[in-house]
């Protein structure tokens, strides 16, 4: 399925030219973005308040941070232990199992530095030190399976997959987790899949991120836990069938 074939006229523009207000941006009824810079936001929110649906939604984008997803895990039940550096008494520190990771209290990993793998309290220390005034979090290393998911809220699409050490690392934060061959066909991971797909559309409702994927991490005994959720992702796993789900729900907002 695709736009072209629904009737759908498409314009495709670069994020550069938000900053002119391009007259498409206008016109349009239905905005897909992948655009970070604040003139792009900018943009897209003053078309967003005229109604213009814009997937996903900046305002969804601008307001949500870590710790806000860290709640809708916990809600999900599928959160791992935190805390925000501000509540790193010298007792809280004493109680620390390392190792564990730094990561910046934003919304999307951008650089290498918002996220950090910790590996003894001198580390921690030289980190806290280094970042004083930084809005961050400290969070549980879990020991397990890195699983990558893709999902569309209000269709069937989902993808998860176990990250190949030979995949993708845009820093090279895979390289702590496990790596095993899984049984994708096997009764349990087709139970796990079902319940990481409801779990993260919930996720994905609360934050406005319609279009998503993010991270897991998979225990031994089939329990799983959220790390990270992102929007707008490559897809580069799932792509023909990301983009058929992208069109069926826009092509559903559209239709209301």
């Amino acid at each position: 399925m695709n736009f072209a074939l629904q009737g759908v006229c498409v314009a495709t523009f670069d994020e550069a030219v938000f900053e002119h207000r391009p007259p498409q941006l206008e016109k349009s009824t239905l905005i897909l973005s992948m655009a970070r810079s604040e003139a792009a936001l900018q943009a897209l929110t003053a078309a967003e308040e005229r109604g213009v649906i814009v997937l996903n939604s900046p305002r969804a984008l601008q307001k949500a941070q870590r710790t806000d997803f860290q709640q809708w895990f916990a809600e999900s039940g599928h959160a791992a232990k935190h805390w925000h550096t501000s509540e790193l008494t010298a007792d809280r520190k004493a109680t620390l199992l390392f190792p564990l990771w730094w990561k910046r209290n934003n919304t999307a990993t951008t650089s290498a530095n918002d996220v950090q793998f910790v590996e003894h309290l001198a580390q921690l220390d030289a980190i806290l030190s280094e970042y004083t005034n930084e809005d961050a979090l400290v969070m549980e290393h879990i020991d397990g399976q890195l699983v990558k998911f893709y999902g569309v809220v209000g269709t069937n699409f989902f993808h998860a997959e176990p990250h190949s050490p030979k995949g993708f690392s845009k820093f090279g934060h895979e390289q702590h987790n496990h790596h095993k061959d899984l049984a994708l066909s096997s009764p349990m991971w087709k139970q796990i899949l079902r319940a990481m797909h409801t779990s993260a559309t919930q996720v994905a409702q609360q934050s406005g991120f319609s279009i998503y994927g993010g991270d897991a991490i998979l225990r031994q005994d089939g329990t799983f836990v959220f790390i990270d959720f992102n929007d707008f992702p490559s897809f580069s796993a799932c792509l023909p069938e990301a983009s058929a789900a992208i069109v069926q729900h826009s092509l559903s907002l559209l239709a209301k």
